[in-house]
């Protein structure tokens, strides 16, 4: 098979960035033409962080999900010294403005809103025509195993971002500190 193109290698990039990005960590995704790859840098380091649905605040079109974050962009990053296993930080991950949003819950819905569940994964669907004056209003999606959170925003104005409460400890590798 001829390689026509080189294609950049998505988790040496993701741990390049990681790995330099100051902590504790506060990741926006920019409303450019990056927003696509950013959304997928933010969904992999959200990837199976844990929250309790009835803990999700919401006012004034913005969104707050506390969430139990493991550090995928730390574990096994070959610029990161003494790190075998994955650490946990508390984290907000915060989208604003959000208009309404509903829950597609699969599983048994008697304690969903109570028991604590994983993400696996954030993206934003193409354009709905929910109302036909404002092409800009989007789904982004919150999945799960079992459910989806969809959130109805303003794909201009939105603003979606991951910090942690505090610094997990780790070391950088010497022959990266000076790069």
């Amino acid at each position: 098979m001829t390689d026509y193109l080189k294609q950049p290698d998505f988790r040496a990039l993701y741990y390049w960035y990681f790995a330099k990005a100051k902590r504790p960590l506060k990741y926006e995704v920019r409303r450019n033409s990056n927003r696509v790859h950013d959304l997928h840098f933010l969904s992999s380091a959200i990837h199976d962080a844990r929250f309790i649905p009835s803990k999700i605040l919401f006012n004034k079109k913005m969104m707050k999900i506390k969430l139990k974050r493991e550090t995928w962009e730390l574990f096994e990053n070959p610029y990161i010294k003494d790190l075998d296993c994955l650490k946990v930080v508390p984290s907000i991950f915060t989208v604003n403005p959000v208009f309404s949003y509903s829950w597609t819950i699969t599983q048994e819905k008697n304690n969903f809103f109570k028991q604590e569940h994983e993400i696996q994964e954030i993206k934003l669907l193409s354009p709905d025509k929910i109302r036909d004056d404002d092409e800009d209003i989007r789904t982004l999606r919150v999945r799960g195993f079992d459910w989806n959170l969809d959130l109805q925003v303003d794909a201009c104005e939105l603003a979606i971002k991951i910090q942690d409460s505090f610094k997990p400890l780790f070391t950088l590798k010497d022959e990266f500190k000076n790069r």
